[in-house]
């Protein structure tokens, strides 16, 4: 079932993005209403319910059942999360890694490989089945998280009374059922529930804190401070063998009736390890099964024949897939984007914390050829070369599963090794000490293509401008195999400016040339100073100014976020059309002077209190186009 499904009005997204912009005001101001009364319409107040199977089809115990509010329902409270993902990053406790800003199931599940590997001597997981998790919340215990989180009231006020009184009907063999009130449960449909849920959560996280004496935010791989980890209605309890961990199962299970919430044992899972362990899990005498490994948000805590298993069976749904795509009928570029979609579907998750062998890894690469051939009617000889090779080379241009694979590990690095979470930089540098770890593995990937961790701590001294106020205009160019930037800087209330161009290394995209002259004129500027600094470069702006940029160039953000805040400057990033304004057409001559000259710049000076991957001579900022160049 797609996001867009319309409510029972019938209004879908589509129509909502044909509107003209003054309807769209409008729609924006009747939110605006809305959120200062307190209240949604009535009419947005009334759903229909899916009823998806999660596992077994024949149990009616076994459903989520998914409630489709009317879109402009959606959009509002789609607003709201958006809007609140800071205040959440805030209130809400690092053990919970659900639907906040840069947290996600990875974390969970690199911090559990560590732990694993680190504990595997004495190691408990346990996965906690909460009984109608969303659907058993009563009003009030909504009401309880949200005060105890410190929710904006203004928000409380407005979440709860939209809560109340919503009219479904369920959807039974494409039919409805007559209307009825909904008289508890936080709606899973509603783009807020997850929030909602983690500030639930957040009452049971406290009071582990408070009962178990934990820290409120642990910076070392102890399993018994860690103690909990949760991404939202998902509880997980890591422990050992010298901890009281049938107690503290108890302890949760007590918190979470409190809340009118009752776990289910029998459908709750632990492992161990060793496997052998005579650890026995139980939540009130009743013993909790006990598996082999358990995939645990995605991933596995260690790599072994369970792991294999399921490697396989998603080579098999691979297989299948291939099967059935009409390969001989579709160009040459979407074959390449399909099989690409499918690989990342599959296996992204398991790549990011375990380790897929290279034998497996093989057998991806040889199911995709072996499929084309047969779907293509090409000759069994054909060289493999042919298929991998970029379709300007004359192959056709399919993504190498190992190359896939590596381009994950490498990035997973270098994610770990920037966190701001001091836990998930200790995460990588305990796992790296263990043999046969996906942290092994991320390392083999970074060596196999010469490409490093660099740690820049420049303390370079950038020669300063005179004055307070100062208009600038920057410009990259990337002509002829030679990268260069240049900038023109002119103090306010004076005819007088300075021109600056530089050579940097060829190797660099026009856009790095962008980025980088916009940084340089920064790191010239006197503390507390203003300046305008016009570019032509919508990517430049796009990275500096979207507050939810983490791509390929995050760390010219950092740098000129940090460089703003250390100077106490007042920065205005203008927009302007190229080749038109006279300052930007001196900028351009500037950079184009700088890539044919010979003032070579080392742009590594630019950066500080970072880690970058980098080869010998350069900064590698697309992990992808570096690996696959020096695979061709």
């Amino acid at each position: 079932m797609k996001s867009n499904t319309p409510g029972l009005d019938s209004i879908s997204f589509q129509i909502i993005r044909n509107l003209k912009d003054e309807h769209l005001q409008l729609i924006a101001d009747q939110f605006e209403n809305c959120i200062q009364q307190g209240n949604i319409p009535e009419e947005w107040k009334s759903g229909w319910v899916k009823l998806l199977p999660k596992r077994d089809i024949q149990k009616l115990n076994d459903i989520r059942p998914i409630t489709i509010l009317p879109i402009y329902y959606r959009i509002l409270f789609n607003i709201i999360a958006y809007e609140l993902r800071q205040w959440a990053s805030k209130h809400i406790n690092l053990r919970q890694q659900a639907f906040i800003s840069h947290r996600n199931t990875m974390n969970h599940g690199l911090l559990l490989s560590s732990l694993a590997k680190k504990n595997k001597s004495s190691f408990l997981l346990v996965n906690l089945d909460i009984e109608g998790a969303y659907d058993s919340v009563e009003d009030h215990i909504i009401e309880k998280a949200l005060t105890h989180c410190k929710f904006p009231d203004e928000l409380k006020t407005f979440i709860l009374n939209s809560y109340k009184s919503q009219i479904l009907q369920l959807e039974i063999d494409h039919h409805l059922s007559r209307p009825f009130t909904k008289t508890r449960g936080i709606p899973q449909g509603c783009p807020l529930a997850p929030l909602i849920y983690d500030c639930i959560t957040q009452l049971i996280i406290d009071k582990c804190i408070q009962q178990w004496k934990i820290s409120i935010k642990p910076t070392k791989l102890n399993i018994n401070d860690i103690g909990l980890l949760c991404f939202a209605d998902d509880i997980n309890l890591v422990s050992n063998r010298y901890c009281n961990y049938n107690e503290r199962l108890d302890n949760i299970s007590k918190w979470l009736g409190q809340l009118s919430l009752k776990i289910n044992p029998s459908k709750s899972m632990a492992t161990t390890l060793p496997t052998k362990s005579k650890m026995k899990p139980m939540i009130d005498g009743t013993i909790i099964p006990r598996f082999k490994n358990l995939r645990v948000l995605g991933h596995y805590p260690w790599d072994d024949s369970t792991l294999n298993e399921d490697i396989e069976k998603r080579i098999l749904q691979f297989q299948l897939s291939l099967k059935y795509i009409p390969l001989k009928r579709m160009e040459i570029t979407n074959i390449k984007k399909v099989i690409f979609a499918k690989c990342t579907s599959l296996f992204t998750h398991i790549l990011r914390t375990n380790y897929i062998p290279e034998s497996l890894v093989d057998r991806i690469n040889i199911e995709v050829r072996k499929a084309i051939r047969k779907k293509i009617f090409m000759h069994n000889a054909s060289p493999t070369n042919y298929f991998h090779l970029p379709i300007t080379y004359g192959g056709l241009g399919i993504p190498r599963f190992d190359i896939f694979a590596d381009e994950i590990r490498i990035k997973t690095a270098l994610y770990l090794i920037n966190n701001d979470n001091e836990l998930l930089r200790e995460v990588y540098s305990e796992g790296i000490k263990h043999e046969n770890s996906i942290f092994k593995e991320m390392n083999r990937s970074m060596k196999k293509y010469k490409i490093r961790p660099q740690q820049f701590n420049n303390d370079e001294i950038f020669p300063k401008l005179k004055g307070k106020n100062f208009t600038i205009y920057t410009d990259g160019s990337n002509l002829n195999n030679s990268t260069g930037f240049g900038f023109t800087a002119k103090v306010n209330n004076s005819q007088e400016t300075q021109d600056f161009s530089y050579k940097i290394n060829s190797e660099y995209s026009h856009n790095v040339a962008e980025l980088s002259a916009i940084l340089t004129s920064l790191k010239i500027l006197p503390p507390k100073s203003k300046a305008k600094i016009h570019t032509d470069s919508e990517i430049s702006i796009h990275v500096l100014k979207n507050k939810a940029y983490n791509g390929i160039f995050n760390c010219f953000k950092h740098e000129y976020q940090q460089v703003i805040q250390q100077s106490n400057l007042n920065i205005q990033l203008i927009k302007v059309k190229g080749h038109v304004n006279k300052g930007n057409i001196k900028a351009d001559e500037l950079a184009k002077k700088g890539a044919q000259e010979h003032n070579y710049f080392d742009i590594k000076k630019l950066f500080s209190n970072q880690t970058i991957l980098a080869t010998s001579n350069t900064i590698i900022f697309d992990i992808k186009k570096s690996i696959q160049k020096k695979k061709i």
